[in-house]
């Protein structure tokens, strides 16, 4: 039954993973049956994190086993997730790296652990890896600009954007740079777009962009 709750991709995984995770505590199952038994690759990365987000979000720094299990699966399987053209494929991509990096992140902030700020760093190149690919292809019907955003900024927090590729990204995006601006970016960032963020109606004009 467990595991046909995490083959359910419609499920919210707040969902499914209190059922894992008490599992896991009477030692019924462990991190890797849960993730094998689950058939989709993008449903193995949400749920290996909300495995890794309730055990954080519950304990903290303990159980470490468990904790640091859980992220590095995630991470594994983020690192294989394909950067596609399809703008659904994605977003979805995005989601999942952002979800992780909120795990990840407070993880590290809990526990200064080497391994884990290795994992946060980790994904945070690959929130640069994916935002550089999608401003430069710009692909048609993409217009999910604020798991983009979110992107960029884990990336810049974790200072792990080289300097050219932040002139890249710039030329690209900045109306100070580029006069002879895309349709892309025409439509992605007008003026009336706003960027929202937290759960009020609230944000920057150009959708965030100037930001």
């Amino acid at each position: 039954q467990t595991f046909k709750l995490a083959n359910e991709p419609k499920l919210s995984p707040e969902f499914p993973v209190p059922v894992i995770t008490e599992q896991l505590i009477r030692g019924n199952l462990t991190i890797p049956e849960v993730i094998n038994a689950v058939k989709d690759p993008a449903q193995k990365i949400k749920i290996a994190t909300g495995i890794a987000s309730q055990l954080v979000m519950q304990g903290r720094y303990e159980p470490r086993k468990e904790i640091l299990q859980s992220l590095t699966i995630a991470d594994s399987l983020l690192e294989q997730f394909p950067i596609s053209n399809n703008s659904k494929e994605l977003s979805k991509g995005l989601k999942l790296i952002h979800d992780f990096s909120v795990t990840a992140d407070l993880a590290f902030f809990l526990n200064q652990d080497k391994k884990l700020y290795s994992i946060a760093e980790q994904n945070a190149k690959r929130s640069a890896q994916w935002s550089i690919q999608i401003l430069k292809k710009q692909p048609e019907g993409f217009n999910d600009i604020q798991n983009l955003s979110l992107a960029i900024e884990d990336a810049i927090n974790h200072k792990v954007f080289s300097s050219s590729e932040i002139n890249q990204v710039l030329k690209i995006i900045s109306p100070f740079e580029n006069q002879s601006r895309t349709p892309w970016l025409e439509k992605n960032y007008q003026r009336d777009k706003v960027l929202l963020r937290g759960s009020f109606d609230y944000g920057s004009r150009f959708n965030g962009l100037y930001q």
